[in-house]
């Protein structure tokens, strides 16, 4: 089943390959290879998601049946709290996300394209008190992730390609807004989510901005850092938070950066803050446009 739902996606796929891929069967190996990592036993330890079975619909889509996540997603955790979260709960939660958004791209070889607080969800329900045993999170809705030519290295983490916007735009980088597409644009994406959790409110002032107005924001708006509550929070937590959100997408971190990053070794101490509202955050963030799984129709070719 597997094979002819990859086989009928890459003759779809057929007239305009991602660059490096220069044949059907390339891309069809290519994309068997996705499915395979998804699907195995050692995706459990990525915080990914895991594939459970197939099911084709030809000649347009295909059904996928995917792990049951019993506990709430990220937003939905956070609105329902109406506080931040403490350095170390957050400190956690962070390196989850990044484990997931690195491992799909340098080990599947796929962007995301619509990393957000509602597509990381509890696998279990969360404890009640901050010191309880906390479930693991994981990355899930793969429906508009991009197919790359190979898994992600040093060389190409920063490499952006000709791709049409697509994703949620509350949580697009500014190069999304130029129809490029490459890792940093997951990058940008959890740097929103540091910056939702340890302050519930988004950066750039993109929660008071709407529709055209969230590319001025985003392009002209500086990275702010409120005293309450970023005054009680590290600087290497504000340090990572500007590294992440980096305009420029060559300057970014990449997600190995990230991981390497010594907040994660040495977090602050910064308590959980009541954000003294009662909505904490903004409507859940709706997705703009959506394309097949792990479209390659448009042709993904490197910017210069």
């Amino acid at each position: 089943m597997k094979c002819m739902a990859m086989k009928d996606m890459a003759e779809r796929a057929a007239d305009r390959l991602p660059e490096g891929v220069t044949t059907k069967e390339q891309l069809r190996e290519r994309m068997l290879g996705v499915i395979d990592s998804l699907s195995s036993p050692a995706i459990s330890d990525s915080h990914i998601i895991r594939l459970v079975a197939q099911v084709a619909e030809i000649p347009r889509s295909i059904s996928m049946v995917m792990e049951l996540l019993e506990g709430p997603d990220l937003y939905d955790f956070l609105a329902e709290r109406k506080r931040t979260l403490g350095e170390a709960l957050a400190v956690t939660l962070t390196r989850q996300v990044f484990l997931a958004i690195h491992y799909l791209q340098w080990k599947v070889g796929l962007v995301h394209r619509d990393v957000k607080l509602e597509n990381f969800g509890f696998s279990r329900p969360p404890p009640r008190e901050a010191d309880g045993a906390w479930p693991p999170l994981k990355l899930f809705d793969f429906g508009l992730s991009w197919l790359l030519p190979q898994p992600v290295d040093e060389e190409t983490s920063r490499a952006l390609y000709n791709v049409p916007s697509a994703g949620t735009d509350l949580y697009w980088a500014p190069e999304v807004w130029a129809n490029k597409c490459g890792p940093a644009l997951d990058v940008w994406a959890a740097g929103i989510m540091i910056y939702l959790m340890l302050s519930l409110n988004y950066p750039y002032n993109l929660g008071q901005s709407r529709d055209n107005m969230l590319r001025v924001a985003v392009t002209c708006n500086p990275l702010e850092f409120p005293a309450r509550p970023w005054d009680g929070i590290s600087v290497a937590a504000r340090e990572l938070v500007e590294w992440t959100l980096q305009k420029d997408a060559e300057k970014r971190a990449t997600t190995a950066e990230v991981l390497a990053h010594s907040w994660f070794t040495n977090p602050g101490g910064a308590p959980a803050v009541e954000q003294g509202c009662d909505t904490p955050l903004p409507a859940k963030a709706c997705t703009s446009w959506r394309l097949p799984l792990f479209d390659s129709t448009t042709a993904c070719s490197a910017s210069s």
